[in-house]
């Protein structure tokens, strides 16, 4: 990791604004003397500690030095101490002052910087910044010149970072040296002098201008040009990035955004994203941060929802909740504040041109207590529900739901729906049950209330409506005078009346008639006239005609075994094209065969029990070389009419049960 090291004040004047809150540890503090107009050091209570005489005097900071000190043995060497030091000037020179008055580093520069960590193998080096006639260089804690060369200017940018090959933190500072800007890395390989000019290196990467063509380049990395990567959608590039690998043992990837000046900013995120109008950084722990088009920081925020509006739900910890507790508001595209951050759920503008929001009543350590106050587009509130302790949103929390609905309990058990447009849509009451239904199709919700014999059925727009038929516990059928037919969501009738009504299953294993679907959709086996039929409740079309003496129930997928005139051919269960013309003594369902769906089908018999069968694709193709004589009982002989789910025994029934 790197960081910035302020250039410290060197000079009288600069000095001379050092304030009295500029104090080391033990409390020392800067201070000039009125009269001799020296500097000097005082403690807490104002009294000299040390002496004023230095010409200019920076506040204490800890470092770490080689000093000439006592041993254990009595003798003297030099060791590696870590104390507070400050940067003083004395007869026109620079040096480093311990907290007692001695020198760690004599007066002997033009100029002093505060000291940074260099590494060379495995031997640490404490080294600082120093400028004589020759120029700006590095020195050793000592005082010692680490080496010959000289610079003719350097930054303020320190880095210290982690590199392959080294045990310690390698440094790097921006330096010019011969009118071309580099960068000295102690003690490994400078980054090449070789550019116009040079930024502030953050987190290891820098902006360098070479040849007059500003680019990004990774100090770390020997001067790297990182590749620059537009963000954006649509085709509108809001933002540019960059992306380097941390040079740690966990090897973290890191993106940086750049701003239109091909700055870096100091954050190092996870990944970016936008929505066209923010750029938004994730950070390690999951914080979302938002930049507007200027890439100006706008705020933080621990969890965030586009909505299809353009709208932004998001929620974050608010400084006057004791609690910790993280909190919901609303922003437009552009990040302003539609909704503040004070809420416990909200949700963008439905087609009421209203916004929901949860808002909590209770103190901390009371009950919960809450109600939902509906928020108009300009920013009014409607009368708020009646308040609740328990609730739960309605819908799907995909980016393009935003008709929520709301159903609330409350300290009496009482329950309720608070609808869309701001109202009860079913008034608080204790009711035997209260359902919902949602109807995928028209993306429609309704509600069934039953309350002693009693049921009445409740559409979003709050309408009521009665029925005079049995509807089936998942919502999909309704059952009248022995005849069944398909009902949306709020109860209207969408198919014709059939004799049955049967869910695909295998008759050993009904886990594929849970909702009666195949994996690729809601289709249900229906039989009228005698005959069956597929019926798509999503299309709510016969996809299917009934003219079927009998359909299989499927184990995989696309295909279904039908019978006609005795003989067997399939149908496709997504359109009802008929991929195989009845023309088979017997066909087996499609199963997963290697890569592919097959059917074993029987199409000659040899004798009393043996049969000659061939493989065909889900296409009717008949595979090359799978003819085979087989026995009776590997056949699936008349079809898969005895598999049907109305002709088992009452015991086994399917999704629906029986319904004939």
């Amino acid at each position: 990791m790197c960081k910035s090291v302020l250039r410290q004040a060197l000079l009288v004047l600069a000095l001379v604004m050092v304030s009295a809150a500029s104090a080391w540890a033990d409390g020392l503090t800067p201070k000039q003397d009125e009269k001799k107009g020296k500097w000097g050091y005082v403690d807490a209570s104002g009294e000299w500690v040390i002496k004023p005489k230095y010409d200019s005097a920076g506040p204490f900071m800890k470092g770490q030095f080689l000093s000439f000190e006592k041993m254990d043995n009595g003798k003297y060497d030099y060791v590696y101490v870590e104390k507070p030091y400050a940067i003083v000037s004395e007869k026109g020179k620079f040096g480093y002052l311990k907290e007692n008055g001695k020198w760690h580093v004599k007066a002997k520069f033009l100029e002093a910087r505060p000291q940074f960590i260099g590494a060379k193998g495995d031997k640490r080096a404490y080294c600082m910044l120093a400028k004589d006639e020759k120029g700006w260089g590095v020195i050793f804690a000592s005082g010692e010149w680490a080496s010959d060369d000289r610079y003719e200017e350097v930054k303020d940018s320190v880095c210290t970072a982690n590199k392959p090959g080294y045990q310690y933190p390698v440094t790097y500072i921006p330096a010019r040296k011969n009118g071309r800007w580099g960068f000295i890395a102690c003690f490994a390989d400078d980054v090449p002098f070789i550019y116009d000019e040079v930024g502030e290196i953050q987190n290891g990467i820098a902006k360098a201008v070479r040849d007059g063509k500003p680019s990004i380049i990774n100090v770390v990395d020997g001067g790297k040009e990182l590749a620059v990567t537009p963000l954006g959608k649509d085709g509108q590039t809001l933002a540019q990035y960059v992306t380097i690998q941390a040079q740690n043992s966990y090897q973290n990837t890191y993106k940086y955004l750049l701003d239109k000046d091909m700055n870096v900013i100091p954050i190092p995120f996870y990944s970016l994203e936008t929505n066209g109008k923010l750029a938004i950084g994730v950070t390690g722990d999951g914080k979302r941060v938002f930049y507007d088009s200027n890439l100006q920081q706008i705020g933080f925020y621990y969890d965030v929802k586009f909505y299809e509006s353009g709208n932004i739900s998001v929620r974050k910890v608010t400084e006057d909740d004791p609690e910790g507790e993280d909190h919901a508001g609303l922003l437009d595209a552009e990040g302003h504040e539609i909704l503040p951050c004070k809420f416990n759920e909200v949700s963008d503008f439905n087609d009421k041109g209203l916004a929901m929001a949860a808002e909590r009543l209770n103190k901390p350590g009371e009950a919960d207590k809450f109600q939902i106050v509906p928020y108009t587009r300009e920013g009014k509130t409607l009368a708020p529900s009646p308040t609740y302790t328990r609730y739960s949103w309605n819908g799907n929390m995909d980016a393009s739901d935003t008709p929520w609905r709301w159903r609330i309990t409350n300290e009496e058990g009482e329950e309720g729906v608070f609808g869309k447009d701001g109202k009860m849509l079913i008034p608080m009451g204790k009711y035997d049950m209260l359902s919902q239904k949602y109807d995928r199709t028209n993306d429609q919700v309704s509600y069934e209330v039953k309350l002693g014999s009693t049921t009445t059925t409740y559409s979003e727009e709050g309408s009521q409506a009665s029925i005079d038929y049995k509807i089936d516990s998942y919502g999909h059928v309704a059952t009248k005078n022995g005849k069944h037919a398909f009902v949306d969501s709020s109860k209207k009738i969408i198919s014709q009346w059939f004799d049955a009504i049967l869910a695909f299953s295998d008759p050993d294993d009904t886990a594929y008639s849970i909702r009666g679907y195949f994996r690729n959709g809601p289709v249900f086996i229906v039989k009228s006239g005698g005959k069956y039929g597929i019926y798509d409740i999503y299309k709510r079309k016969l996809i299917v005609p009934c003219v079927y003496e009998g359909i299989c129930n499927v184990l995989y997928a696309d295909r279904a075994v039908v019978q006609q005139n005795g003989l067997c051919g399939a149908v496709d269960t997504k359109t009802g094209r008929v991929v195989i013309t009845p023309k088979y003594i017997g066909l087996t369902p499609f199963s997963y065969h290697g890569r592919s769906e097959e059917a074993k089908a029987t199409y000659k018999r040899v004798s009393e029990t043996m049969y000659y069968t061939v493989t065909v694709t889900t296409e009717g193709e008949e595979r090359e070389n799978t003819r085979d004589l087989e026995s009776a009982r590997y056949c699936q002989l008349g079809g898969y009419d005895k598999g049907m789910a109305d002709k088992l025994d009452k015991t086994r029934r399917g999704y629906f049960g029986y319904m004939e």
